[in-house]
């Protein structure tokens, strides 16, 4: 049997390899995809790791997700209309995460 710090790393390394394979998807497949919408999918494809707890899956997501809301905002020019809706949302995305990692991890 695998130790679990062994087993997170797997499967840390696991999840970079999903977001690798979008990328390599979207470059060679070139969908047009908007990147926060393949942030999104990666983000996405991530949720399931956490049926464990894993510490490393879910620095990911939390990377992840703040690169999608930060995509999103930049790319539809909300962040240049509504530069408060942007710091509000990616406030409340932090809180959300910190809750569920308080309530996870300790």
């Amino acid at each position: 049997t695998l130790s679990e710090g062994v087993r997170q790393t797997l499967h840390g390394i696991c999840g970079l390899m999903v977001g690798l394979s979008l990328a390599v998807i979207g470059q060679v497949y070139q969908t047009g995809a908007d990147s926060y919408l393949l942030f999104l999918i990666w983000t996405l494809l991530l949720l399931p790791w956490l049926y464990r707890p894993n510490i490393g899956i879910f620095a990911l997501i939390c990377i992840t997700s703040h690169v999608t809301l930060f995509l999103f905002f930049k790319q539809t020019f909300w962040a240049e209309k509504f530069p408060y809706l942007y710091l509000f949302a990616l406030n409340l995305l932090s809180l959300v995460q910190f809750w569920i990692c308080q309530k996870k991890y300790t």
